[in-house]
């Protein structure tokens, strides 16, 4: 007990800096223990499934890494409520606030649409929607309408989820399938042989789509459907299936020849069905970022073609598992080279968890047959990069993350923040 209590002392205790790493070992000990407390104050309003998980030192562990990351994204606040400005950002961070796994900060305070700086940012979100059901900002370039609009509806569906004001409910999925609508429109359906028959893009090239915008788009419109909605959408995964299985590198479920007889038959996908690789601009090399993504989306729509019951012996499904698993690692995006191998990054992270977690396969085996416990892995990888300061002018400790060989925005503190934070959040054992 005293070394937890040694262990825990970081979350409340005040200091000019962490100087060593000593001092550092002992504000999050000190933190954590507070965080016991917390967690035993509360026994009796938990269910009885999460307190067990709250008594793991490892969970612990993680809890306190996304309060310090919380912590330092609500620093992050504009003063008209929004996060860097942007509608994206904004979404993003709402998410990490609602995603928490235990609905509430390490001092007790709950994450809704009426905890002030979220209510706040909830409604200067909403009235960037525009008349056609889009979330996004026309006047700031580059126009990216699909992918912000996808991030929002998925933070209003967890802004829905946690209201507890009927009417409020009423007026969120208003918003949510005005905008569900609009993503839906963007899917191309004018010609089945063409190459991006099936997709989305960003939105503002309507003749251009690729498999990350579909991926967003997906998500968007599986976590946010309801039953009605569930009849009304079987042709958008129809058509999407098809375009998924045309980025991936698999000649037997593959029609695009002009370029999937050329590739590694891998089962790993690529950008776009075009054969189009982020990591290679000559060949159609898979690489980790987009495998993950599109995995993520051939288990969403094969979870709604078998309601909820997902065909992990669908060749697409288990080539793609195959890769992840002899390719994995946390040191890169693995396909990419050199310094190119930290872009994206921690997309890639909050794709894994995102994914292996639907998946539902705690352990992997890599192509040497070794097994990974990917989340206890991922976590511990994610907590030892937190960089951990005190806010300048209160008794906060906050924490942050940063990628400053990242490319693809990742350089962006804020986002890669909302990623490591969002990647612990999803992994994180369930209730």
């Amino acid at each position: 007990m005293l070394h937890l209590l040694f262990e825990l002392q970081n979350l409340n205790l005040k200091n000019s800096r962490l100087r060593t790493e000593l001092k550092v070992g002992l504000r999050i000990l000190l933190g954590l223990f507070f965080l016991l407390v917390v967690v035993t104050l509360s026994t009796s309003q938990r269910p009885a499934r999460l307190d067990e998980l709250l008594k793991d030192y490892g969970n612990q562990r993680i809890l306190a890494a996304i309060d310090r990351g919380l912590n330092w994204l609500r620093l992050q606040q504009g003063i008209n409520g929004l996060f860097r400005d942007h509608p994206r950002m904004t979404a993003l961070v709402i998410s990490a606030f609602l995603k928490h796994p235990t609905g509430k900060s390490s001092d007790g305070t709950e994450y809704s649409d009426e905890t002030p700086f979220l209510e706040k940012a909830i409604k200067s979100l909403i009235e960037m929607q525009n008349r056609d059901g889009s979330i996004y900002d026309e006047e700031k370039l580059p126009r990216l309408p699909c992918y912000d609009t996808s991030l929002a509806i998925m933070t209003l569906e967890l802004v829905k989820e946690t209201t507890t004001g009927e009417n409020q409910k009423k007026e969120y999925q208003q918003l949510i399938n005005k905008a569900r609508n609009y993503v839906k429109g963007l899917q191309n359906i004018v010609d089945a042989d063409g190459k991006y028959y099936g997709g989305i893009g960003y939105g503002s090239r309507e003749a251009v789509n690729d498999l990350l915008n579909l991926s967003f788009a997906l998500q968007a419109i599986k976590e946010s459907q309801s039953e009605e909605s569930r009849e009304n959408d079987v042709l958008i995964w129809e058509r999407a299936m098809i375009f998924i299985s045309r980025c991936q590198n698999l000649i037997a479920t593959n029609d695009r020849d002009q370029w999937v007889d050329n590739g590694p038959n891998d089962g790993g996908f690529v950008y776009a069905p075009s054969g189009e690789s982020k990591a290679n601009k000559k060949m159609p090399t898979s690489y980790a970022s987009m495998t993950y993504t599109g995995l993520l989306s051939l288990l969403l729509c094969e979870s709604f073609d078998k309601y909820d019951e997902i065909d992990k012996y669908d060749v697409r499904i288990t080539r793609a598992f195959d890769w992840v698993s002899q390719n994995y690692s946390l040191k890169g995006n693995h396909g990419m080279k050199g310094r190119q191998e930290k872009h994206d990054l921690y997309y890639t992270y909050y794709m894994m968890a995102k994914t292996l977690s639907l998946f539902g396969k705690d352990t992997i085996d890599d192509s040497r047959g070794n097994g990974h416990k990917w989340y206890k892995e991922l976590s511990a990888h994610l907590i030892r990069e937190q960089v951990i300061e005190n806010a300048a002018d209160d008794q906060l400790v906050v924490g942050y993350w940063k990628n400053s060989d990242g490319g693809w925005k990742e350089r962006d503190t804020l986002l890669v923040t909302c990623y490591a934070i969002l990647a612990l959040e999803e992994g994180f054992p369930k209730k």
